[in-house]
């Protein structure tokens, strides 16, 4: 699998939404979207399991 944050980048932007949007959808706030998408931290696992069930990627952030 390619690394978290690449991932997670590729299916936010596949699904036409910037970090707001996202972050909004998933109730937490734009910097920690950002935060994952850079590195700095990882989702924890209730995080992980809603990022992906809203951008469709099964299992993949889990």
């Amino acid at each position: 699998m390619t690394e978290l944050p690449v991932e997670l980048r590729r299916l936010r932007l596949s699904q036409r939404m910037n970090q707001t949007q996202l972050a909004k959808a998933v109730g937490v706030s734009k910097s920690l979207i950002a935060s994952f998408e850079t590195g700095r931290l990882v989702p924890k696992e209730d995080t992980a399991k809603d990022l992906d069930k809203l951008l469709n990627s099964g299992d993949q952030l889990q």
